[in-house]
């Protein structure tokens, strides 16, 4: 199967799509510019709090990526997807998964770091909500 060239829906820059249905090139997928489309009202609503100094999708390696807000004290709130699965016991726990909700259904697992070096020192959270809708991620972030 021969794939064509296509513009990115993002940049505009052409690129050579790895399967047909990819509409974005390596570079947006990267920056995270589809997840960032996708909760575009949520980090609106994140950045409008007084309190907030950014809220952004990161990339964090791989194909892993979370939504950052930084608060002006410099604390961090890490949202990724939380998940539902069986322990060792069988007994179904909420754990995180390095993505973003992207269904419905799906929840926020959100650490709260101390700060983004803590978060980048690989520091355990002081504090982590799980699960969590988009409306009570935007309550805990304005309660901090």
């Amino acid at each position: 199967m021969v794939t064509t060239d296509r513009e990115c829906r993002y940049c505009h820059e052409t690129f050579t799509p790895p399967k047909p249905e990819t509409t974005l090139c390596r570079s947006c997928y990267y920056e995270g510019r589809h997840l960032r489309e996708h909760h575009a009202d949520l980090i609106g609503r994140l950045g409008d709090l007084d309190t907030v100094a950014t809220a952004n999708v990161w990339h964090t390696g791989g194909g892993c990526f979370g939504l950052a807000v930084t608060l002006q004290d410099e604390r961090l709130f890490f949202g990724t997807v939380a998940m539902m699965e069986l322990d060792e016991n069988g007994t179904a726990v909420w754990r995180g998964d390095a993505w973003i909700p992207t269904e419905p259904e799906e929840r926020w697992m959100i650490g709260v770091y101390a700060s983004e070096a803590a978060f980048s020192d690989g520091e355990e959270p002081t504090r982590i909500i799980m699960p969590a809708t988009d409306d009570e991620f935007v309550a805990a972030v304005q309660e901090a």
